[in-house]
């Protein structure tokens, strides 16, 4: 009886062990941020109007390469590549970190995630304006 009992945890160990995994393997492969923009700004190479937006991310397979996507509601209003970067240390916030380019210009350069070292940092070269809108 104890050989099953034994058996019978191990196998639970193990099934609660794929799903933890399983679970973290998700979240960083595809994600999504909500952002308020209170006045205009320079995301994925795109002046954007205030307002609501969904910042969408999908880690290309086998690598750290991300293809993201800026949405309002169902149209799409820009899209970019970026990749998955780590820091030295975690960030204390939850943010979007703009730099200005060679023009002058600011843009979204970096998505910072709380308690995490983790960041996905955007290529502003790919970013290509949409025409869903």
């Amino acid at each position: 009886m104890s050989t099953i009992k034994r058996t019978l945890a191990a196998v639970a160990t193990l099934g609660f062990a794929l799903c933890a995994l399983a679970g973290q393997s998700v979240g960083s492969n595809t994600g999504s941020r909500k952002i308020q923009l209170s006045e205009p700004a320079v995301m994925l190479g795109v002046t954007v109007p205030p307002g609501a937006y969904m910042l969408n991310w999908t880690r290309e397979r086998g690598s750290e390469e991300l293809r993201i996507e800026l949405a309002r509601g169902h149209d799409t209003v820009a899209t970019g590549k970026g990749r998955w970067i780590e820091s030295e240390q975690p960030s204390p916030y939850e943010s979007l970190v703009y730099r200005a380019d060679s023009s002058g210009t600011s843009g979204l350069a970096e998505i910072r995630f709380k308690g995490s070292a983790d960041s996905i940092l955007i290529d502003a070269d790919t970013a290509v304006a949409s025409n869903d809108e």
